[in-house]
């Protein structure tokens, strides 16, 4: 009886944490700005050998979110930084993740520079997000831009 109780448990708690992912994932698809910029159809590219990449569309991209307020935008794109609906865009011919086109975004709108723990600028930092990046470099860059956000060292670019 014990076991049995258990793994009723264990269980519950699995299909309780399935919910949750799937909830915040119909949410984005009910917010106009996440639907938005999903269905561009751009194309990152690698910017000439500073491991840097363009997005074809930055143009298309900046006038469509500058149609939000421009107060409450930033915090609605880091809530989507972790999202792995595939967006319209491709990266080598594979479509991106929609948490790829919001860190695109919300690097049109504001500017952080990271440092290390000396006061040097930081040479990496989970913030910054590639076109191929997984499920877990989302979910780190979701919490690297929380963080930013939460203590108010960026500009608004």
């Amino acid at each position: 009886m014990k076991y049995f109780r258990l793994v009723a448990w264990s269980f519950l708690v699995i299909f309780m944490i399935g919910c949750n992912n799937q909830s915040s994932k119909t949410e984005a698809w009910t917010n106009p700005l996440v639907i938005s910029i999903s269905d561009l159809k751009g194309e990152f590219m690698p910017d000439a050998g500073n491991g840097t990449f363009d997005f074809s569309l930055k143009l298309s991209l900046d006038s469509l979110i500058q149609k939000y307020d421009q107060n409450t935008i930033p915090d609605t794109l880091v809530k989507y930084l972790d999202d792995t609906t595939l967006s319209k865009s491709v990266f080598q011919g594979k479509p991106v993740m929609t948490g790829v086109i919001s860190f695109e975004a919300l690097s049109l709108l504001i500017y952080y520079e990271p440092t290390d723990e000396k006061g040097d600028v930081a040479m990496k930092w989970p913030g910054f997000i590639r076109p191929d990046a997984g499920v877990a470099e989302l979910k780190a860059a979701k919490e690297a831009w929380q963080k930013v956000l939460a203590s108010n060292t960026f500009k608004r670019l």
